[in-house]
């Protein structure tokens, strides 16, 4: 089949750091890839000077491993950068402006994408990445009469989670219009299709699709002895893992918290903080505050690292641990945790309970409750008997139900379903 994949998303440029953004969009463009089907890419690279569209963003240059400074050490432990211009600009006018331009981006894209279809006719279906007030995509599909499968990830609210909704009742609205023209939506979460069919969407087009992991690059062959000696680990030390950002919605802040309760019941635990970036303020806060509470010989932070070496990293813990997820949410890092087959403590938010199940495939806690953090971390650290049959449940989930090359297949045979619908209904055979 011929695939034109979008991404209008203008956060996605060139140099823009990775995550489960750009992870959802490689893999799922390298899967359908390899199941033989030619697949286009237009995203915001086509914007630039002499841009074709592609996909590839990755994150930034791996960081040396950065050890706490003791308290007394004269050496600074990363000063934050001097706030710009448009940070002393009222956060409420930022918003606003934030997704004026948006909003603004979508007419250039519209453009772009228009003239591409005038020169392409030939695509099967579109497959369309949607983000706040992404509009173009929808109006062009149905100006040129192609099928469009939408893959919904968040709602509006997770603008909050950051800075807001600046246009609130447009966002909304475009929301709405878009999820209920696509011929299919694809969700990471059954929280999710409840909430567009509550929008009106119909349930029968709507297909819960959650995140996924590389069954090649995740793998419990991947070995972390190396890692484990950079960082100082020792064999007797119980490697708690922590992959993400320092943003408040990945919880990593709760782990402060979490740490001195546990280390009380089990003195070998250690934390492993893969991520983050030297000079962030959320990130210099979180080793300021580490180094406060006594805890320079519990943790360890690699910083950023390039993504294909986050695997080892992985590799080199014994228990990976998400703090905190929203309800609807399908965190990647849950699912590459799992292709490693390590032992994982989740909250127990409705998104995690579709695909994880307590005392099989991982440890549920109450969501933002340091003490049963805590309280899971020392089972997990004292029975490795547990960690293994977590770890071996978890990776089995993922080689039958969560990987990329699966959800690529469920994308193709929606993709026909809709073809064949829409032939049936105008009377066409099928395009081969």
């Amino acid at each position: 089949m011929k695939i034109l994949y979008v991404c209008s998303d203008p956060s996605i440029t060139p140099g823009s750091r990775g995550g489960g953004f750009t992870t959802h969009m490689e893999e799922t463009i390298h899967s359908l890839k390899k199941l033989g089907h030619e697949v286009v890419v237009l995203d915001t690279k086509a914007l630039g000077p002499g841009g074709t569209g592609g996909a590839g963003v990755t994150g930034a240059a791996a960081q040396g491993p950065a050890r706490l400074r003791r308290a007394g050490d004269s050496r600074p432990a990363g000063r934050a950068p001097a706030p710009s211009r448009a940070r002393r600009v009222p956060r409420p006018l930022r918003v606003l402006a934030r997704d004026t331009i948006y909003c603004l981006h979508n007419l250039r894209f519209h453009r772009v994408l228009d003239a591409l279809l005038r020169q392409r006719s030939d695509f099967d279906f579109v497959y369309v990445r949607h983000t706040s007030y992404q509009f173009a995509t929808s109006c062009l599909a149905k100006k040129w009469r192609i099928p469009l499968i939408l893959e919904f990830n968040a709602s509006i609210d997770e603008r909050n989670l950051n800075d807001g909704v600046g246009l609130r009742p447009v966002a909304a609205a475009i929301e709405k219009l878009v999820a209920s023209r696509a011929d299919a939506v694809l969700t990471v979460s059954g929280v999710l299709k409840q909430y567009l069919e509550g929008k009106g969407v119909p349930g029968v087009k709507i297909h819960v699709l959650h995140n996924a992991a590389s069954l090649e690059k995740f793998s419990p062959q991947v070995g972390g002895r190396r890692v484990r000696s950079r960082f100082g680990f020792s064999d007797e030390d119980v490697v708690v893992g922590f992959v993400g950002g320092f943003s408040v919605w990945h919880g990593a802040h709760l782990l402060l918290d979490a740490a001195p309760l546990a280390l009380e019941k089990n003195k070998h635990i250690r934390f492993l903080m893969v991520g983050g970036r030297e000079g962030h303020p959320r990130f210099e806060d979180f080793k300021r505050g580490a180094l406060e509470r006594g805890l320079a010989e519990a943790f360890r932070f690699s910083g950023e690292v390039p993504r294909e070496r986050v695997p080892e990293h992985i590799a080199a813990t014994d228990v990976c641990v998400i703090p905190w997820a929203t309800e609807y949410g399908s965190p990647t890092k849950t699912f590459e945790y799992m292709a490693m087959g390590k032992a994982l403590v989740a909250p127990a938010v409705a998104a995690l309970k579709e695909v994880l199940e307590h005392g099989k495939s991982a440890l549920f806690v109450e969501t933002g409750n340091v003490a049963q953090i805590a309280e899971a971390l020392v089972t997990l650290a004292s029975d490795p008997g547990l960690r293994l049959a977590l770890g071996n449940n978890a990776r089995d989930l993922v080689e039958r139900k969560h990987n990329w090359d699966k959800n690529a297949s469920e994308i193709v045979e929606i993709a026909r379903e809709v073809i064949a619908a829409r032939s049936a209904a105008c009377g066409t055979g099928p395009r081969k």
